[in-house]
């Protein structure tokens, strides 16, 4: 009876296993019309978005002082991190060369393509400086203590701000490069473009790990 139900079983399967690959979906199957309501539901979040930072930025004054900026930018760094974690693992698996990933490779790289819009979420940052990073803004502070004065080379806000500006153009540019390579390979199929992408990311893991680390440390 086992046997019997098992080999009912199987031959079901096989039944349908056998219907699923007559199914060939086209691209009309799996893509919204251009005027789809969907379409415009970032419209939508981005509004939602910009209205909660507004009213943040309206009820500072009633909350703890600083709280706003601590707040921002853990929130800024929380999802930061998972637009890097998108990069980091297309970079890695572009450089070993990794066939098992290019059915979910596109998910890592619509995350990563995300990166060049915290160039304008880093603005929030740079005005809540002067909270975040007070214990080395302030000049009586620095001028008072020996240390602060020893590290103000590397401590300042010009370098500061230039080294954020690095940072951030360097995964937008990365993100960029390798989201717009992915999708002109899917276009024509071409070897050339998986070559240009593995010599590519040898260099930008290098670029990744010194910026992130440096990132880290000067902004957490």
């Amino acid at each position: 009876e086992t046997r019997s139900r098992g080999r009912a079983q199987a031959e079901a399967g096989e039944v349908i296993v056998s219907h699923h690959k007559d199914i060939k979906l086209t691209a009309e199957d799996v893509t919204m019309e251009p005027n789809h309501r969907w379409q415009r539901l970032w419209i939508v979040f981005a509004g939602v978005g910009l209205l909660g930072l507004a009213l943040s930025f309206v009820l500072k004054s009633y909350g703890a002082k600083g709280q706003l900026a601590y707040s921002y930018l853990v929130a800024f760094m929380f999802f930061l991190s998972i637009a890097l974690g998108g990069l980091f693992f297309v970079l890695i698996q572009v450089a070993g060369k990794a066939g098992w990933s290019v059915v979910v490779r596109r998910i890592a790289e619509i995350c990563m393509a995300t990166l060049p819009l915290f160039l304008l979420l880093f603005i929030p940052v740079y005005l809540g400086m002067h909270e975040l990073y007070h214990h080395w803004l302030d000049k009586a502070a620095v001028a008072s203590d020996p240390i602060l004065r020893h590290k103000s080379p590397w401590l300042n806000e010009p370098f500061f701000l230039v080294r954020s500006a690095v940072y951030l153009v360097a995964w937008a540019g990365l993100s960029f490069y390798f989201y717009r390579q992915s999708v002109l390979q899917d276009a024509g199929g071409k070897p050339d473009i998986t070559r240009r992408l593995q010599i590519a990311s040898a260099p930008g893991i290098i670029i990744f790990a010194i910026t992130v680390s440096f990132a880290a440390f000067d902004w957490m």
